[in-house]
């Protein structure tokens, strides 16, 4: 959290954006949802009721149901989601009992994520409905609130000037940090980091030392800045 002059301090949040400022970021609930069926034998899918299956025609309408507001601010510009793990099932002539789904919705700032849940709920229930034997129960493993540009806005007022020429962009971001949860708190954030998040989650995830280089000298101006 850096001191300032003004009434408020405000948090930097190192993340990879290129070195562009970051004031709004989407926020994300990361959940599991467990399905049981009626396990059989293969040749009488009559008397069983398939977890998979389920599971299958669930995920294939989560697309629908989400919202469709769009922000264009944002890259891409709407609520998006992932099934990251998916398992179930014993052999290939047995109707499965269970399938479970580890996955995560990232909606846009604007948004309330509990009426994101209630119309993925009704999609369960719709489901259901036309697949009798099946009980499904989710909890959300992890959530973590958006980020709205707000006052964050005067933050990147502060930074610019220990930013080198050219003047960076003020931008927002498809990932999320800690920033929301300072923002709750009264605290404004912004989000500026070495790297690039193409970069991240990949076999060669990397950094250049050029960029870290820039960053520190970046710190070190603030910090001097800061603390003379």
């Amino acid at each position: 959290v850096i001191p300032t002059t003004s009434p408020t301090s405000w948090e930097l949040i190192g993340e990879p954006t290129g070195m562009q400022l970051v004031t709004a970021h989407k926020g994300i609930q990361q959940m599991v949802t467990r399905v049981r069926g009626k396990p059989g034998h293969s040749s009488r899918p009559d008397v069983g009721a398939s977890a998979i299956q389920f599971a299958a025609r669930f995920i294939s309408g989560i697309d629908a149901v989400l919202p469709k507001e769009r922000n264009e601010a944002f890259n891409p510009p709407v609520t998006t989601f992932n099934i990251g793990v998916i398992g179930g099932g014993e052999a290939v002539n047995i109707i499965p009992e269970l399938c479970e789904l580890h996955w995560e919705f990232r909606h846009l700032p604007d948004q309330d994520p509990a009426q994101i849940h209630a119309s993925l709920d009704r999609k369960s229930r719709e489901v259901k409905t036309r697949m009798r034997g099946i009980s499904v129960q989710t909890r959300v493993d992890a959530a973590v609130p958006a980020m709205l540009a707000g006052e964050n806005r005067q933050v990147v007022k502060e930074l610019e000037r220990f930013l080198q020429p050219p003047e960076p962009r003020v931008t927002t971001a498809p990932f999320v940090t800690e920033g929301g949860i300072y923002q709750q708190a009264g605290i404004p954030a912004v989000i500026c980091g070495p790297g690039l998040l193409e970069q991240a989650h990949q076999p060669d995830e990397n950094v250049s030392l050029r960029a870290m280089d820039d960053y520190r000298a970046f710190l070190s101006r603030l910090m001097a800045d800061t603390y003379p």
